[in-house]
């Protein structure tokens, strides 16, 4: 109970405490309860699909972050396959690729039309399948977290964050030739005087 949510382990307590002489009964009965209300296909491809609803567009340098989307695409590649899911089917289309490219940053945008267009005319598909979209953002994410090439990303960004400006315009100095030098006698600067 302790590995539940709060609202799945608030319903688990409730049957529990029917079943109590009777822990093994109280169990089952806890997993078929959790299994109906969390563990039907809707469910999950709904939480699953909210993972990728919610993923915020990834900025251009967020290496970390396209590593997390290249995970979730992972997940939900392998649930797709197994075929428990059928709702997922929907991703082998444009439609259902095209809330999860648009996510990516403009140059991995570009790229997968690249791969994508490549795919369809090599294979003489209207759309790859979403394995194919799947295992692109993985590379992707494997080149962009590779720490064989962070010191040149690092050293490029310090680069690039501050640009030294230059001006056309050339600057001009002038001295007052009408100085005016006026001397004092040093004993007037004497506290003693």
């Amino acid at each position: 109970m302790k590995w539940l949510g709060t609202e799945s382990s608030e319903q688990a307590k409730r049957i529990r405490a029917v079943h109590i002489r009777n822990h093994a009964a109280g169990v089952n009965m806890v997993w078929q309860h959790l299994e109906e209300c969390y563990g039907t296909p809707e469910v999950i491809e709904d939480a699953l699909l909210k993972k990728i609803e919610h993923f915020p567009k990834l900025a251009n340098k967020n290496n970390i972050r396209l590593r997390e989307l290249s995970d979730i695409l992972l997940k939900l590649e392998c649930a797709k396959e197994d075929g428990a899911l059928p709702g997922l089917s929907y991703l082998d289309t444009a439609r259902g690729v095209r809330q999860i490219v648009e996510k990516l940053p403009y140059n991995l945008q570009e790229r997968w039309i690249s791969v994508g267009s490549k795919y369809k005319e090599d294979y003489r598909v209207s759309f790859p399948p979403f394995s194919v979209f799947s295992k692109f953002v993985q590379q992707q994410a494997k080149i962009k977290n590779d720490p064989s090439f962070t010191i040149f990303t690092s050293s490029s960004q310090a680069s690039s964050e501050k640009p030294v400006k230059y001006s056309n315009k050339s600057s001009v100095t002038a001295q007052n030739r009408h100085t005016c030098r006026t001397f004092r006698c040093p004993i007037q600067f004497c506290f003693k005087h």
